[in-house]
């Protein structure tokens, strides 16, 4: 018999899938995910986690509306623009800064403002830039990090599930 080595950790017999339960599960006993992953508990943004998404082609990152400032160099926009704003062609209104900036610095953060306070419908409109990196015909550079902000932590199920299985939660 052939084992499939997709569902294999290393070759060994345990499928991977088992092995992520279990890790999960032992790092979030007594509710410790957050410092088994370097989270901090809440108490601040952890910038280095953010950091390490660039080039990671459909993930954006949740942060606290009042925390990402300390995020430089940045592009943002609130999540309510109105959609002549945001299909703008042939380049979205923001393409050429974000092209100015990852040119210019290592890394940039495209950040869309107040996500949790725009209805699950207009949230989608958005799905485009996190998931495929792209809108229309312009494609976000590798060294962009795109950030999505909330009010708190209990606005995040106000975020659509579609956008939030791409999410890393920074909080």
């Amino acid at each position: 018999m052939v084992r499939n080595k997709i569902n294999t950790f290393n070759g060994a017999s345990t499928p991977f899938f088992l092995i992520a339960y279990l890790f999960f599960k032992n790092a979030c006993y007594n509710n410790n995910c957050k410092k088994h992953f370097g989270l901090n508990a809440g108490k601040k943004m952890n910038k280095t986690l953010i950091d390490l998404q660039i080039g990671i082609s459909a993930v954006c990152v949740v942060v606290l509306q009042n925390e990402y400032k300390k995020l430089t160099p940045i592009v943002s926009m609130e999540a309510n623009v109105s959609d002549k704003f945001l299909f703008t062609n042939p380049l979205p209104p923001f393409a050429n800064k974000i092209n100015e900036l990852t040119k210019k610095y290592d890394k940039c953060y495209f950040v869309i403002k107040n996500c949790d306070l725009i209805s699950k419908e207009k949230q989608k409109r958005f799905l485009p830039i996190i998931k495929d990196r792209c809108l229309y015909n312009y494609v976000l550079p590798n060294n962009c990090i795109i950030i999505l902000t909330v009010q708190n932590t209990s606005s995040l199920v106000k975020i659509d599930t579609q956008i939030y299985k791409h999410c890393i939660v920074c909080i």
